[in-house]
């Protein structure tokens, strides 16, 4: 089934109380944010060579590319037996299964195939990936030659947690003086391939006097290898990245809504990071990224780019999102549930309160009970039934708002609640007083989702408990509201 962002995902969170026993210890063991020296030092000194791997490939009309990174492949220093390669075929028409027919006397390899349809390359993953028969999955464009330990040095990754989307390297080269025969007979004629001017404009500001450089170096030098990175999904790019299948699952897999080039990878790992992966780099994983042979197969990128960047910006809050108050976006930034109870008139308040906010890009999931009807109509507020209204939201949201009914806010608490949590890549959740007995709570998903993934629930009748939990998976900060008449909160 295709991924769909259009509806809301049931929330998976149970809501029944938090438990007796608190994750403290075990989330001890694992970083805030996006801190992977956790994974790293859980990296073991000897690997399990049994364990296998499903490589998925997807190509269009790339044969001699592919060719080339096949016979790549065949040089891994992890067993063959042990890799699965699954070509991802997008509908081409030059002959490539001569190719993948060529290389099956060298390699397990599955030929998936869809009709040609246009430039489908979510979808044609999203095939191959179903069909993979293993649960490590890793990709690698057609072209992008396998640098000899790449699938070893994922491998050691995977064997220290399946909580990480795995981010390999790329380089740029020219691979035009090779055949894919010299390759198979002689594995060292990669390590020589001259790098070379990528002919791509969006990477013309990431150039040395080799030739084009992978921009993600630059992120990883500025942020401690993302460590101190609150958007590190940006760093996921297709031509090779490595994740679990539970992950691919807990997200739907890649949205086939993109039909252009760019970005997909990126919303994908988007919505991975809001399920609480972390983002590990792993340079040792060393793609070598081929540059089209042929003027006619070098694709538009820019003008793809333009068409997906805004998809991009309706999937994806922050990173790839220009704040525009008058604009309702498909994917809201915050995502509001509304704890407690109170009288139909204060529980109006709180909601007014809401839509009188200045950071308008949320939505509020409400309950039958709540006087929706007595205010003017508003898009940003949906109701549902009571179990789900007083249940985490589901969707996509980058943090979720827990609200008290009969709180009244001040217009520019939402706000300022987002830019104190914006400070720290680390910070979980911030806590601002209401007035109330029960403060107002702005979390991350991501660490709503860790907080899961740690077997502790989330009681929405208690947003301190909630706080106190979350200080197991990231940094709590108290944020003091001006004080504001709120009748009703002494209920």
């Amino acid at each position: 089934m295709a991924h769909s962002l259009k509806k809301t995902e049931t929330a998976g969170f149970d809501t029944r109380g938090l438990s007796s026993e608190t994750p403290v210890a075990k989330a001890a063991r694992q970083g805030f944010g996006n801190d992977t020296s956790w994974i790293e030092a859980r990296f073991p000194a000897a690997l399990d060579r049994r364990v296998p791997v499903s490589v998925v490939i997807p190509v269009y009309n790339r044969k001699r590319l592919l060719a080339r990174t096949l016979a790549a492949l065949t040089h891994q220093s992890w067993p063959l037996d042990r890799i699965e390669v699954v070509i991802a075929d997008d509908g081409s028409s030059d002959g490539v299964e001569s190719v993948i027919a060529r290389y099956g006397a060298h390699l397990n390899i599955r030929h998936v195939r869809q009709d040609d349809r246009g430039y489908r390359l979510s979808t044609v993953r999203n095939l191959a990936i179903r069909a993979a028969s293993h649960d490590r999955i890793i990709l690698l464009d057609c072209d992008v030659l396998p640098s000899p330990k790449l699938v070893e040095s994922y491998m050691r990754a995977f064997a220290a947690t399946d909580r990480a989307v795995l981010l390999g390297l790329r380089r740029f080269v020219d691979a035009s003086g090779v055949t894919d025969a010299e390759i198979l007979a002689d594995p060292s004629r990669i390590e020589t391939l001259p790098r070379v001017v990528c002919d791509n404009p969006k990477f013309e500001d990431f150039r040395d006097a080799e030739g084009t450089y992978d921009w993600r170096l630059d992120v990883y030098a500025e942020t401690d290898r993302l460590v101190h990175d609150a958007h590190p999904y940006r760093c996921v790019v297709g031509a090779t990245f490595a994740f679990s299948r539970a992950a691919f699952e807990s997200v739907g897999g890649f949205c086939e809504e993109f039909e252009d080039w760019g970005y997909e990878d990126g919303e994908f790992g988007y919505r991975l990071q809001t399920r609480g992966y972390w983002f590990l780099p792993v340079e040792s994983a060393l793609g070598l990224h081929q540059e089209p042979e042929e003027p006619a197969q070098r694709s538009d990128r820019v003008a793809g780019a333009a068409r997906t960047g805004q998809l991009a910006e309706e999937l994806c809050p922050g990173l790839y999102r220009p704040r525009d108050d008058t604009r309702r976006y498909r994917v809201p930034t915050v995502s509001i549930v509304l704890s407690g109870n109170a009288s139909r008139d204060d529980a109006a308040s709180t909601i007014a309160s809401l839509r009188e906010q200045s950071w308008t890009d949320w939505d509020c999931t409400l309950s039958p009970t709540d006087p929706q009807a007595r205010i003017p109509e508003d898009p940003r507020l949906r109701v549902d039934h009571e179990e789900h209204a007083r249940s985490i939201p589901g969707g996509w949201s980058d943090s979720i708002a827990v609200v008290p009914r009969g709180a009244t806010l001040d217009p520019m608490q939402l706000e300022r609640m987002l830019d104190s949590l914006a400070e720290s890549p680390a910070l979980c959740a911030i806590v601002s007083s209401t007035g109330c007995d029960e403060p107002m709570i702005l979390m991350r998903r991501r660490d709503a989702s860790r907080l899961q993934a740690l077997d502790s629930s989330i009681d929405l009748e208690h947003p301190r408990q909630i706080a106190s939990a979350l200080s197991a998976v990231g940094g709590v900060r108290e944020l003091e509201a001006p004080p504001r008449n709120t009748p009703g909160c002494d209920r």
